[in-house]
């Protein structure tokens, strides 16, 4: 495995997203089927904690 140098960058693709989100905490328009399915595979595996931070990040505020 490489891994890029110092100060390099690392691009990732992320099927979902249509857009580039550039804000920070900026959250894309298809949260909500994001978090219809971070729900869906955290009741799948509840004993699984990698959900949960997801699942509040897009909850916080209401979600705004």
């Amino acid at each position: 495995m490489r891994l890029p140098r110092p100060g390099g960058q690392l691009g990732v693709a992320t099927p979902a997203m249509i857009r580039e989100v550039r804000e920070p905490g900026a959250i894309p328009p298809g949260r909500c089927d994001w978090l219809l399915w971070t729900r869906a595979c955290a009741a799948r595996r509840p004993d699984d904690p990698a959900h949960r931070p997801v699942i509040g990040m897009l909850t916080a505020d209401g979600g705004d």
